[in-house]
């Protein structure tokens, strides 16, 4: 049976089974998947087990992601990851073997490349955060961003709310590459992107 897996900022909150033909996932009583966060939509959107199974966002206001991706209608796959709000739920389809967990992969021949952001100006101006994870969120709530490290760098994505902006530009809805120098604008921030 397909579940999701629920987390919230890195936390395992619970596994939700799959076992409506129809889930509804929003705010408030009623769906099926309750989540507790002010940036989720009342019906923010649903997953549907009729023929492949697909989530489908509901006309939210701040968007349904999978795998980084803002949609509108996806066909979910073993392993793709919904982000709704806060929240990732993990889709998991338990027929499907997990083939990650059999393969061997060799190491990268190229170290990782380290990056920064040194804040410029706003509440935390000529501090240095150090980029180290493979997910790093800004803003705060109501403006929020995700860093990702890719394979070939680094791509900033918006989350919710007010798009953040990358040298004065506003981000759409992909995301942007980021190169070294480029600066960050979000939620009453300006940072600077750097990497060795």
């Amino acid at each position: 049976m397909p579940k999701l897996i629920i987390t919230r900022e890195g936390v395992s909150l619970r596994d939700y089974p799959l076992d409506q033909q129809r889930t509804t996932i929003g705010r408030k009583a009623g769906n099926d998947v309750l989540l507790d966060d002010q940036t989720v939509s009342s019906e923010h959107a649903a997953v549907s087990l009729m023929g492949a199974p697909a989530i489908t966002d509901l006309d939210s206001t701040n968007g349904t992601f999978v795998n980084g991706v803002r949609i509108s209608k996806q066909e979910l796959r073993h392993g793709d990851v919904i982000r709704i709000g806060q929240h990732e739920l993990k889709f998991i389809d338990e027929q499907v073997q997990d083939m990650a967990a059999t393969v061997v992969f060799a190491p990268a021949q190229a170290p990782a490349r380290t990056a920064r952001l040194r804040v410029l100006a706003g509440a935390r101006a000529g501090s240095v955060l150090d980029v180290t994870q493979e997910r790093t969120t800004l803003g705060k709530s109501g403006e929020v961003a995700v860093l990702l490290r890719e394979a070939g760098g680094f791509r900033l994505l918006p989350m919710a709310g007010k798009p953040p902006q990358v040298n004065h530009l506003p981000v759409a809805v992909k995301g942007v590459a980021l190169a070294s120098g480029d600066e960050i604008e979000i939620a009453g921030s300006r940072l600077r992107f750097e990497v060795e």
